[in-house]
């Protein structure tokens, strides 16, 4: 009997496999292109035309469906959302979202209604991407730039760049809670899954604070290095990823301990950071002339559902790695182009 179950569950795990597909999306703003790549091939299978200045990326709930936004381009703010067919590698829509200019954050909120940020008005907006309706526009303030919806979908958390703020968006009433001061350059954002945590990086303080959601109160504060331009978590809440930009690597932390675990390198040139921040203005430039040009410079980091695998895109190299997650090595990178940004997993199944 034992035996029989467990050829079961062996056709069973087989037959699952077999039917469904999983990718890896990532837009180049550099190119103004969506790339599309096979996870088990790590072959990129579709690079589409998405137009000027793209920086992030956003797939349904189904897998199905991915949506960029054009956000700026050589000085000029953009306006157009860019709806995707996954599988197919075709433009779908393109849904103009005028006067409503530098669109950035993305964020599914249902099958499909996206958040998107509006930082030149420091809106946001949730858009029917079925319709291309702006169902909803929330003023914010400061410039908001990136955004995160909690578990329940019921409230969204966005960084503003320009005041420092964290803002709190009540999404089923359309409105601004709150705004709370986390410093200088606030940019990267996570909502810690099942908690009350989320976690903002200061790209000129060089730290991470900890906003609890309930007390609306900077809880936790810890320095990080250089840059600290994107914040992600493992799919259970266990691990925090902390994009160093300016430092060349990913710091993983124990999310509930607040404890670093580790450093992903990528084996390319690694700023010191307290060389950096104890340095003259002629030697700081120097420091960031070498990781711009010789430096792997992580912008995005996403993990896959089983937590598996984490998914990085190094601009400096032109690459996405692929890092397992517990011995936090690199076992193979995807083709990334000119300029890999901001990135997401999709699975179907079939």
């Amino acid at each position: 009997m034992n035996k029989f179950f467990l050829l079961l569950l062996v056709f069973l795990t087989s037959l699952f496999a077999q039917n469904k597909s999983d990718k890896i999306l990532y837009v180049n703003k550099d190119e103004g292109t969506l790339w599309i790549a096979d996870v088990n091939s790590a072959k990129v299978i579709h690079k589409i035309n998405i137009d000027d200045g793209p920086h992030e990326v956003a797939v349904s709930p189904d897998g199905k469906t991915a949506v960029a936004g054009n956000y700026f381009y050589k000085g000029s703010p953009k306006n157009t959302l860019k709806v995707i067919g996954v599988e197919s590698g075709k433009l779908l829509k393109n849904i103009d979202l005028s006067p409503y200019e530098a669109l950035h954050g993305i964020e599914f909120i249902s099958p499909n209604q996206v958040l998107v940020t509006a930082e030149r008005q420091s809106k946001l907006l949730v858009v029917n991407i079925d319709s291309g309706i702006i169902e909803k526009i929330i003023s914010t303030k400061g410039g908001l730039h990136m955004v995160k919806p909690d578990d329940s979908k019921s409230y969204a958390y966005g960084t503003a760049l320009q005041s420092g703020d964290l803002n709190i968006i009540d999404l089923k009433n359309g409105y601004k809670v709150e705004s709370i001061k986390v410093g200088q350059g606030v940019e990267g954002i996570g909502v810690r899954p099942n908690s009350n945590e989320v976690w903002v990086g200061n790209n000129s303080e060089h730290n991470v604070k900890i906003v609890d959601t309930k007390s609306k109160k900077v809880i936790h504060n810890f320095e990080t290095g250089l840059m600290p331009l994107r914040i992600s978590f493992s799919n259970d809440g266990k691990y925090a990823f902390i994009c160093r930009l300016l430092v060349g690597d990913v710091e993983v932390y124990d999310a509930q301990s607040r404890k670093i675990i580790t450093n992903i390198e990528f084996g390319y040139y690694l700023a010191d950071a307290e060389k950096y921040k104890n340095s003259d203005e002629s030697t700081q430039e120097e420091i960031i002339n070498k990781i711009v040009n010789e430096g792997a410079r992580p912008i995005g980091a996403v993990a896959d559902p089983e937590d598996k695998y984490l998914y990085v895109t190094l601009r400096g190299q032109e690459k996405v790695a692929v890092v397992e997650m517990g011995s936090w090595k690199v076992v193979k990178t995807i083709e990334g182009g000119e300029g890999p940004d901001g990135l997401a997993y999709s699975r179907i199944f079939k």
